[in-house]
């Protein structure tokens, strides 16, 4: 079934997704919403309501490998681009079995032990951005708390898990605002710069296979295991 070019919400404006009114409506007026997508063409479905949404995360019919889905026209040119293979080709995109096989490699990393160490990091991270604020402010003056730690301090907690060095921060928040730029130029850079940041730190990763303090370490170290019982 193919949906109208007709766009009554405006699902992929900028405005319209951080609207909750529009929600509301697609959730009363049209709760399983079939739009065309404005870039490829193709048919988009918009689930709304919690029991539609859960029966089709239940439906083994369906998956997240999008490519598998594309037609023929854009399956070859999605298939030359390696940006967006470096982006899209994670865990949470995989069906199985290469998402449990990859789950695995990180699994590690989700030790009670491991999370504990995590939880403590995590605090101590939250505590420094406030106690940096306090400084700022201790006159009296306004801060913007979404700038100043909503925005950062889930990238911040991203990047503890993955074992990521706190001098490397500011980099890394950097590269991730460019990835939300409207200039694919810009975009693909990032992704780029980003993703051969990650490989350095995993080459160095193998050479520490005694540790496992981080995302990254404990699936090198389970891909290292791995590569020895062969």
């Amino acid at each position: 079934m193919l949906a109208s070019n007709n766009n009554p919400y405006d699902i992929f404006s900028p405005l319209s997704q951080r609207n909750p009114v529009l929600y509301d409506r697609m959730r009363d007026e049209d709760p399983v919403h079939a739009v065309v997508h404005p870039q490829t063409g193709q048919t988009i479905w918009f689930l709304t309501r919690y029991d539609d949404c859960l029966a089709f995360l239940k439906d083994k019919r369906f998956g997240k490998e999008f490519r598998r889905r594309l037609p023929e026209n854009l399956t070859g040119t999605w298939l030359a681009n390696n940006t967006e293979d470096i982006i899209n080709l994670n865990m949470l995109n995989l069906d199985d079995p290469a998402h449990t096989r990859l789950k695995s490699l990180v699994h590690l990393a989700f030790m009670p032990q491991n999370i504990d160490y995590l939880r403590q990091r995590l605090q101590d991270a939250a505590d420094s951005l406030f106690d940096s604020i306090d400084v700022e402010v201790a006159n009296g003056d306004e801060f913007d708390l979404t700038g100043r730690y909503i925005n950062k301090f889930p990238l911040m907690s991203i990047a503890l898990m993955l074992g990521i060095p706190e001098s490397d921060f500011t980099q890394l928040f950097e590269w991730t605002q460019d990835m939300l730029s409207e200039e694919d130029k810009l975009v693909r850079a990032s992704i780029r710069s980003f993703s051969s940041y990650l490989d350095e730190h995993m080459t160095i990763r193998r050479q520490q296979v005694d540790t496992i303090d981080d995302v990254l370490s404990a699936g090198c170290i389970r891909k290292w295991w791995r590569d020895r019982v062969k």
